[in-house]
């Protein structure tokens, strides 16, 4: 993991231990912040929710999400697998890997909520550089949406899509790791991740991004993203990122949309989390709305839309 390290001459009051949840000594709300995005769009279809994850460990895929089929020798558009969902509190890089070897030429997504600690007031952040995501297996992975911070005092969290392209034929399991860049302060250091990936079939050949969006942190008890998709045939992808003291966040993605990773307790885990997605079937607008408790301390999202390669 890329550090700083901080002398502790200027640690500040609040910052929470190494390893303990975000709302075990609470701070204040903090200044507000706003980061960079990049982003896509996405599409239609329909498929199993993911279960939710306990506080550590992770949940269990979903469903795959699938759309119009290939032509001659391409494949079709569709999410052919899910990876668990990630609960990181470790303060460090982490992996996650999927129930069985994506296949070459296959592309994948990588879903990414984070939080980290800053020892000044009002600049906690949680930052994952371009090459902040990488496998064992050689990819390269774009950073596509870096989202809007949702800030507290001396934390902040963001939502994050990362994707790699054209992979190639994995040498046994294929392991995605998430190392962020974080400031460490002696003794406070705090680092959360909740992140989950999917393998995708059928993109368009590289780069397959075609539109993206991200919203401003929130405090309602939902959250839209939307953006647009220029071609017939494309993956939307989303990301919700929530900050709430709160052990059920009661996420709940739109019933059209598949639910592949969602973690539900803030209180003592990482910030709620959802990653899903649509295969979209006609150009035009895409939106996805989530539903949830309304956070204390604010609500994201993202969205990403990718080509694919064959068109209705």
């Amino acid at each position: 993991m890329r550090l700083w390290l901080l002398g502790a001459v200027a640690v500040a009051v609040g910052l929470m231990g190494c390893g303990g949840d975000e709302f075990a000594n609470s701070n204040g709300g903090g200044a507000g912040g706003s980061g960079g995005s990049s982003g896509g769009t996405g599409g239609g279809g329909t498929g199993g929710s993911a279960g939710s994850a306990g506080a550590s460990g992770g949940g269990g895929a979903a469903g795959v999400d699938s759309g119009a089929g290939g032509t001659g020798g391409t494949a079709a558009l569709a999410v052919v697998q899910a990876s668990p969902i990630k609960l990181s509190m470790q303060d460090d890089a982490a992996n996650v890997s999927f129930p069985s070897p994506p296949s070459a030429g296959n592309a994948i997504v990588v879903g990414i909520t984070c939080l980290g600690s800053h020892q000044v007031q009002g600049q906690g952040d949680c930052i994952i550089a371009p090459g902040g995501v990488t496998d064992n297996q050689g990819n390269t992975y774009t950073r596509i949406v870096q989202g809007e911070v949702i800030p507290s005092s001396y934390q902040g969290a963001r939502g994050y899509i990362f994707i790699a392209e054209n992979i190639g034929a994995p040498a046994g399991a294929l392991v995605v790791s998430v190392d962020p860049e974080v400031v460490v302060v002696p003794s406070v250091t705090h680092l959360h991740m909740a992140f989950g990936a999917i393998e995708v079939s059928g993109l368009a050949t590289p780069p397959s991004l075609d539109a993206w969006d991200s919203t401003p942190s929130g405090a309602a008890s939902s959250t839209t993203i939307s953006t647009s998709a220029s071609v017939p045939n494309a993956l939307a992808v989303g990301v919700l990122s929530v900050r709430s003291d709160d052990t059920n966040l009661q996420i709940s993605a739109e019933s059209t949309w598949v639910s592949h990773h969602v973690h539900q307790n803030n209180s003592s885990g990482p910030p709620g989390h959802s990653l899903v997605s649509r295969v979209i079937t006609s150009a035009g607008q895409v939106s996805h709305t989530w539903s949830h408790d309304e956070p204390t301390r604010g609500s994201t999202g993202i969205i990403a839309t990718f080509k694919g390669a064959a068109q209705n």
